[in-house]
């Protein structure tokens, strides 16, 4: 996975790894007793919890970055979807309290620049990810993906529980 460092009012939060591919999103933090910083979740309005071994704090970016809402999400849960999110970012519970991270607040998500990872600029120029829009060779199809994350291009089953958002 590539490295993208989560920067907001020029203050570095956290370091996050990029689920770009179908297997890294499927994979995601399934497996996992902690995540040191973030997942990040290009191509993505809503998530789940289901086989994780620990709470999450998600937020939901929309195209430009800004904090739409954030959510406490507990094991085995299903989030209703964020129709305006176009990226989604996932960490330990209590995370973002740590980082001060709120809705309103505008996220720029700035791709490592060592040589490993040149290669992966995304379309807001060198070392930067920029926005990643539906459509975007990025963004997988894969109804439901061990990351927590549900695609848009597929709609999940019905799941009884589901977590409102928070602002």
């Amino acid at each position: 996975m590539t490295v993208t460092w989560i920067v907001s009012d020029a203050r570095v939060l956290a370091s996050a790894e990029v689920a770009s591919t179908r297997a890294e999103r499927r994979r995601g933090l399934l497996g996992r007793d902690h995540v040191d910083g973030a997942l990040l979740l290009p191509s993505c309005r809503w998530v789940h919890t289901f086989g994780m071994r620990f709470d999450l704090d998600v937020a939901f970016l929309d195209g430009e970055g800004r904090v739409l809402s954030t959510r406490r999400m507990k094991r085995q849960r299903l989030g209703l979807p964020v129709p305006a999110a176009r990226t989604v970012i996932e960490a330990e519970a209590g995370a973002f309290a740590r980082w001060g991270l709120r809705p309103g607040d505008v996220v720029e998500l700035r791709r490592s620049t060592s040589p490993d990872d040149r290669s992966d600029d995304g379309p807001g120029g060198p070392g930067h990810p920029g926005p990643c829009a539906p459509g975007d060779e990025r963004a997988e199809s894969d109804a439901t993906t061990g990351t927590g994350s549900v695609d848009d291009a597929a709609s999940p089953r019905v799941v009884r529980r589901l977590e409102p958002a928070t602002a």
